[in-house]
């Protein structure tokens, strides 16, 4: 039986124990930051796609609502007196035909219906107004889109697009109409109901009452079979949200959707990716990393085990040497050789010596035998003392040292994951039912854990900065989206404070190269501040081209508030860590004082600088400048 305590199996035992660890913490932090930005990516990929399908949509229908005015302009006001004239003039618009594939149509102000093409018998002269479509045109006096209605011919949800024909006097005359098959062959519509996200995602388009316009089942198509509740997005987007986010789909499949709302109309197109998919990537990695994790682990049992039989085998022949002494007899021990460490070499001529004095001051040792025993007791509690005080001493050195190593290497995450997971277990709190009370500390935690998350990341950029590991991305930037995203991040916040958020962008003259994730950072420091110290008024987020060089531009960004302003006394100071202009806004509005910071050490990061300008009770224009490379066409 192998000895526990032996240097061999310490070591053995300590490297295993200490990678198992390290390499545990490093795999679940990587497996979460790894998913989590997996879910932002596939999140705001899925959207885009989404919204640029959502933009084709909105292009042909109104293309085609268009095509329908332009010919109702020219109808000649006759022959809506005369049914011959009508028939003739609608049989001859040939080039129309093909857009509106369920049929034209000609209504009299009294809703019947005058002619139709094509042509079906005894049809002429039925009452339409009770419609929709009918209704909505007369009491508006506009072209509409009606409500999805499912074609007494094909029985696929079909719309009618309307066009009022007026006189000199504005009286209404009749009404065009043009009836469109959302999927016959071959159109865009029907083209999404056979389009594939990814492998095994689909699309699908709903009204605002819930009916299936667009389903790759067919069966689900003009049905409302998605009752309240049973997917949490899909009523949010009824409500005006448009975004990504993962729920659960009507059917309880876990999935990653997306909906964007029709500008043409108030249908909602949306997208469906199981998760399933969309975490493929993120399981493969999963199961990578734990196999390298194996092969490291049992790799460095095995080094160990050979560096410490390397270590041990000249100390146990030394031992075995030592120990087969007679006690009356002692020896000198030989060195085996060359290869013997010099650890083990130093301790043998060391050990031979000890053996030359013993034999030397073995008469003196037994006439001091007598004394050294009266002192040997005294000694002892003294050594022991001693050791004891050195031991604890050594042993708090070292724990302070590992603290200190293991708080600077986990800090990044062991702050934020617990924080996190407070924050989230709070919110599957609150989606199980609790009461007012128990929401109102549930809100304080929230804000509360947002607070510390957000003093942490501060921190942690800061020193990151600070350290110079912070490298900046080289991509192509829009002055646009920067300040466009910087605003709807923000609107929430300036709509609770009745604030008017508004963005004013000069004309980007080319494509720019930089960072847009640090710019967004940085207008979002001051744009953030803004919005907490204006109680009312506006806020206005700039960018202009204050420079330009054949090979870059320096681009100014500004914040402009209505707010509490800022001695120019002071105003420095506020790009000091930790520093606000006055001590009682800390405790007013909150806040640590680093966004500034991190604003102006970006800025100067990215060839610029930053500062303010202010007049104390009317205001404040943070500003800061970034100069960016031009990039090709």
């Amino acid at each position: 039986m192998r000895n526990p305590n032996s240097i061999r199996q310490r070591l053995i035992t300590g490297v295993a124990l200490f990678l198992a660890l390290v390499l545990g913490v490093s795999a679940m932090a990587t497996y979460l930051y790894f998913k989590q930005q997996i879910r932002d990516q596939a999140m705001v990929q899925q959207f885009a796609s989404l919204t640029r399908i959502a933009r084709g949509l909105d292009d042909k229908l109104g293309s085609i609502h268009g095509a329908l005015i332009s010919v109702a302009q020219v109808l000649p006001h006759a022959a809506l007196h005369d049914v011959d004239a009508a028939q003739a003039w609608l049989d001859d618009r040939v080039g129309i035909r093909s857009l509106f594939n369920n049929g034209l149509f000609i209504f009299g102000p009294d809703g019947r219906l005058v002619v139709e093409h094509p042509q079906l018998p005894g049809r002429r002269g039925m009452d339409f107004s009770y419609r929709e479509y009918f209704r909505r045109t007369v009491e508006t006096g506009k072209p509409t889109i009606s409500k999805p209605y499912r074609s007494s011919k094909t029985g696929h949800p079909t719309v009618m697009m309307t066009a009022p024909v007026f006189d000199e006097r504005d009286r209404l005359l009749g009404i065009l109409g043009g009836a469109v098959d959302l999927l016959v062959a071959n159109s865009l519509f029907s083209d999404l109901t056979e389009a594939r996200y990814g492998r095994t995602g689909y699309f699908f388009m709903y009204a605002p009452d819930r009916t299936m316009i667009l389903h790759p089942d067919p069966d689900r198509i003009m049905k409302q079979d998605v009752p309240a509740g049973a997917n949490a997005l899909y009523d949010d987007a009824l409500a005006g949200w448009e975004g990504s986010g993962e729920t659960l789909n009507s059917r309880g499949l876990p999935s990653i959707s997306s909906f964007k709302k029709l500008s043409a109309t108030d249908w909602i197109l949306a997208v469906n990716l199981p998760q399933e998919e969309a975490y493929e990537p993120v399981s493969r990695f999963r199961i990578f990393y734990l196999g390298g994790m194996a092969l490291v682990l049992l790799a460095a049992v095995g080094g160990s085990w050979w560096l410490g039989s390397r270590i041990t085998i000249d100390l146990h022949r030394l031992t075995s040497a030592i120990g087969g002494m007679d006690p009356e007899q002692l020896q000198r021990i030989e060195a085996s050789g060359d290869n013997e460490s010099d650890e083990v070499r130093q301790l043998t001529r060391v050990f031979n010596r000890l053996i030359g004095q013993i034999e030397q001051d073995k008469e003196q040792l037994r006439q001091s035998r007598a004394e050294l025993e009266r002192h040997r007791g005294q000694l002892e509690v003294e050594v022991a003392t001693r050791t004891a005080e050195l031991v604890e001493a050594k042993e708090a050195a070292e724990a302070a040292n590992r603290a200190k190593s293991t708080f600077l290497t986990n800090m990044s995450h062991e702050l934020r994951t617990p924080m996190n997971g407070v924050l989230g277990m709070a919110r599957l709190v609150r989606r199980g039912g609790v009461t007012p009370k128990q929401a109102d500390q549930l809100n304080k935690l929230d804000v509360a854990g947002r607070h510390l998350v957000e003093i942490i990341n501060a921190i942690l950029d800061l020193s990151k900065i600070d350290a110079g590991k912070v490298s900046l991305e080289a991509i192509a930037v829009s002055l646009d989206a920067i300040t466009a995203d910087a605003a709807a991040m923000l609107a929430p916040s300036a709509e609770v404070k009745a604030l008017q958020l508004s963005v004013e962008n000069a004309v980007q003259p080319c494509t720019l190269i930089g960072d847009p994730t640090r710019l967004k950072q940085a207008l979002l420091n001051y744009a953030g501040n803004a919005v907490k110290f204006t109680d009312q008024g506006r806020v206005i987020l700039r960018s202009r081209i204050v420079e330009e060089t054949p090979g870059d531009v320096l681009v100014r960004f500004e914040v402009v508030d209505t707010g509490i302003g800022i001695d120019p006394a002071v105003a420095e100071q506020l790009f000091h860590p930790f520093e606000q202009a006055d001590g009682s806004t800390t405790r007013k509005y909150g806040g640590t004082g680093l966004g500034l910071v991190i604003t102006k050490k970006l800025a100067e990061l990215m060839g610029g600088a930053a500062g303010v300008s202010s007049v104390p009770g009317a205001g404040s224009t943070f500003w800061f400048t970034a100069r960016l490379a031009k990039g090709t066409a």
